[in-house]
């Protein structure tokens, strides 16, 4: 695929724009709005849809390049390119063999004006960072891994340093689940790894780093300290580290910061920042969204400073007219102003005339007011990438590309190049337009772009001079802190076997998913949920396959899918799944069935929506099992019985609908009745954060563990973080048996409040209701006589805050007679 004849469109920056001067908007055919640019830049796409990944690096009169090219069935390989204005001098594929998991790959040139390649691998499911030098054309010396083996190494950054040696920083991980690490390498030699974030167990993330006049090492990176995501900078000189700083540590989200450095000795500090509690509890009867509770993605705003030795000196943010026109719209609640208007991914540098350029990618919807009021399904491609740079007094003129993001974890990276910039990008993202069943002649969505684009802007002016400060100017304060570190979880024995209580979500969608991709975030942020407010320690992120290229476990989008849940597997902290949605509610089609959820040890388990569960199910294995969540159509749902092993739960609760539990309470009910045994999760599903927990006992806290838990029903819904044990006997919730009559129950409970009543359930009706006061209970209960036959019995817990929770049944085959007593403490 080509944009046409002229293979990079260059365009001539003259900066007349006016110090803070507001850009008019302009709706896209889409009926989104974005800032209109004084230019539009034609890009080139390269010449395959399933390039991606891909980073740049001036080398004088041509630009070295690398990326990724997926090859459905295959795997990732790595190439590598030189481009001199239109041609390619080098084009090589670096790579051989099928299989290989890549990412990331970054060239940089030295200051010997030596070439050298880093990228990171997976081994075993564990991710390393490697490197090779280039010798000639397109040979390289053998890949150098310059990580420890057996654990997750990922998101580096090269800073190539005045003498010719390297630092190569990187988001490694470490008993709190991420740190930033960093290494110096100079001729081959490999230096000690060093800890550059604080020793706590704070949750690190995505350093960026440059090296400044002096030769000192900057490096930002954002944390989560137990309330918010905060950004941090730290510098290395030839004392050694000197101590972290905080960038931006308000109660909001901030984090995703990027750095650079000009040759008049600052350093220039970009982040982007989102709403108050983000990740704490909400669900839907909170909508719409405001400024204090929402979802993980309401906003993004941008924001920048000055680094130096005196500390942090915060800048007037950027031109980001759009949140002057949505806080104008008529129909805002309060609150709710900023929300649906995107200034997000900031990326600085300083080009080789001294200006500094801020590139980012940006995107409206006035009708996202906090909630649903459109439909996103056509939606198309959503992100516009942006430029501008300041000058002496000045931001210049805004520059638009013409090809679009689609996704947030898409890459964007820019390098010094002639005399402005080249910046490379991924775009396209596939569409729910569930062509397996119905192909669309001429449909739009088939020629929207996919792969990566190649630009370059030339820049007139004078260097950047000095930038206005903040209104609230000065430096900010803080260090720090230890947050206290989360206890293991509750633990009990059981015949004299150890379990320990693990928490989860088992229904959580991304941007990937075309419902609500504006308020969902992104598959980097649902790990930063998951490893930080949320304190998760199992995930199955269950994106649509209709979103997931139709279901096609060939393709690149599944493939980016599953390479990040390897990427954030931190046993014994935290589990993902290889998981998607498979939804069969298709009102437009007369196909009315309940939506399942299928959670799998493998990532080769991803199957079209038209393939029917009976026919699913025959392909579960050992491996995978279908979770039936909300809304559920007992007209169908019922119909069908696969093995117990294979639908061994149902989502009781769910976040998104929380108003209608009471409907999936009686659905579940009467499925139970008909014969059916799951045990009880809650997910959140969209939007809902922090208010829904799968929880489950586990004899080990690894993956293939939890795995074992959950499909033996060993598990609890709850809407927070509420603990529960239910015995009966030796036998736990979720279980069978056949016995004369039930043996007395065991309940434990540990509320986030004081309980206000205990129910014991009886073949879907209220057996008896207990009354409580107290946080902590521990109850013996005899459910008495039961008629002969089968009869399922569960606790649910109700606190004095309204928070619940439901324990998996237990499923009695009852051959005798009962003993009498009922109830003792």
């Amino acid at each position: 695929m080509s944009s046409g004849k002229n293979a990079i469109a260059i365009c001539t920056l003259l900066c007349l724009g006016r110090l803070g001067s507001q850009a008019t908007v302009q709706p896209s055919p889409d009926e989104h709005m974005y800032d209109v640019p004084g230019h539009e830049i034609r890009a080139e796409l390269l010449d395959n849809p399933e390039l991606y990944d891909a980073d740049l690096v001036d080398a004088t009169d041509s630009l070295w390049l690398t990326w990724l090219e997926y090859i459905p069935g295959q795997g990732d390989y790595l190439w590598i390119g030189r481009r001199t204005g239109d041609e390619w001098s080098i084009k090589s594929r670096l790579t051989h063999g099928t299989g290989l998991q890549l990412a990331n790959p970054t060239v940089t040139v030295d200051a010997r004006s030596r070439l050298r390649l880093t990228y990171e691998k997976a081994s075993e499911s564990k991710w390393g960072i490697f490197m090779a030098d280039h010798l000639e054309k397109d040979f390289f010396t053998p890949p150098v891994r310059l990580t420890p083996e057996g654990r997750q190494d990922i998101n580096h950054k090269v800073v190539p340093m005045a003498d010719g040696s390297l630092w190569i920083l990187w988001q490694g991980e470490n008993p709190g689940g991420f740190g930033i690490f960093a290494r110096h390498v100079e001729d081959g030699k490999l230096g000690p790894i060093e800890e550059v974030s604080p020793s706590s167990p704070h949750v690190h993330w995505h350093p960026s780093a440059v090296v400044s006049r002096d030769g000192r090492v900057w490096v930002a990176w954002d944390a989560f300290d137990g309330q918010s995501y905060n950004v941090w900078a730290r510098a290395r000189g030839p004392e050694g580290w000197a101590e972290a700083v905080p960038v931006a540590d308000s109660p909001a989200f901030e984090g995703k910061a990027d750095l650079a450095a000009g040759s008049d000795g600052r350093v220039w500090v970009v982040w982007e920042s989102d709403a108050l509690n983000w990740g704490g509890p909400f669900n839907n009867r909170q909508l719409p969204m405001t400024e204090s509770y929402g979802s993980l993605h309401r906003y993004r705003m941008l924001h920048m400073a000055l680094l130096d030795s005196d500390g942090v000196h915060r800048l007037a943010d950027p031109p980001m007219p759009l949140f002057k026109e949505a806080a104008g719209r008529p129909d805002a609640p309060r609150g709710s102003e900023k929300m649906g208007c995107y200034y997000e991914r900031g990326k600085l540098l300083v080009d080789q005339s001294g200006r500094l350029w801020l590139v980012y990618r940006h995107f409206y919807e006035p009708r996202f007011l906090g909630e649903r009021r459109f439909n996103e399904d056509n939606m198309g491609l959503m992100y516009a990438v942006y430029a501008r740079c300041f000058t002496a007094d000045r931001w210049s003129e805004l520059f638009r590309f013409d090809l679009k993001q689609g996704d947030g974890d898409q890459r964007l990276e820019i390098t010094p190049h002639g005399t402005g910039i080249a910046v490379a990008w991924t775009v396209g993202r596939t569409h729910r337009n569930f062509r397996p069943l119905k192909i669309v002649p001429n449909d739009r969505e088939m020629m929207i772009p996919r792969g990566v684009a190649l630009a370059t802007i030339a820049g007139r002016g004078p260097a950047t001079g000095k930038l206005p400060a903040a209104r609230a100017a000065g430096r900010v304060e803080g260090s720090m802190q230890p947050r206290p570190r989360m206890e293991p979880g509750p633990r009990t024995s059981v015949a004299g076997v150890e379990y320990e209580l693990v928490y989860g979500d088992l229904h959580r969608h991304t941007d990937l998913s075309r419902c609500y991709p504006l308020a969902d975030g992104s598959l980097t942020d649902a790990y930063r949920y998951a490893l930080g407010p949320g304190h998760l320690d199992f995930m199955a992120i269950t994106d649509h396959a209709a979103d997931l290229n139709w279901g096609n476990a060939a393709s690149q989008v599944w493939w980016r899918s599953c390479k990040e849940v390897d990427r954030h597997l931190l046993e014994p902290l935290f589990m993902p799944f290889y998981s998607f949605e498979h939804s069969r509610n298709f009102g437009a089609r007369g196909i009315r069935e309940t939506d399942h959820n299928v959670v799998s040890l493998r990532p080769d388990m991803l199957r079209p929506e038209y393939v029917p569960y009976p026919e699913l199910t025959k392909e579960l294995g050992d491996h995978s099992f279908l979770i039936p969540h909300a809304p559920i159509n007992t007209d169908n749902v019922w119909d069908y019985q696969p093995e117990q092993r294979h639908r061994p739960l149902l989502e009781i609760y769910q976040g998104f609908r929380d108003e209608e539990t009471s409907q999936t309470e009686q659905a579940a009910d009467q499925g139970l009745r008909r014969g059916h045994r799951f045990g009880f999760i809650a997910s959140s599903d969209h939007l809902s954060t922090s208010a829904s927990y799968g929880c489950a006992w586990t004899r080990k806290r690894t993956r293939a563990a939890v795995f074992e838990a959950l499909q033996k029903r060993r598990t609890f819904g709850a809407t927070a973080r509420i603990e529960l044990s239910v015995l009966a006997g030796s036998q736990w919730m979720g279980e069978s048996m056949t016995v004369a009559q039930m043996p007395e129950m065991l309940i434990h409970a540990r509320g986030t409040a004081a309980f206000e009543k205990l129910e014991i359930i009886l073949d879907g009706k209220v057996r008896e209701s207990l009354p409580q006061n107290s946080r902590d209970i521990s109850v013996r209960y005899r459910i008495g006589s039961l008629p002969a036959g089968n009869h399922f019995v569960y606790v649910r817990l109700t606190q004095q805050d309204g928070n619940r929770a439901w324990a998996s049944p237990f499923f009695l085959q009852i051959t005798g007679k009962p003993p009498t007593n009922r109830l003792r403490p």
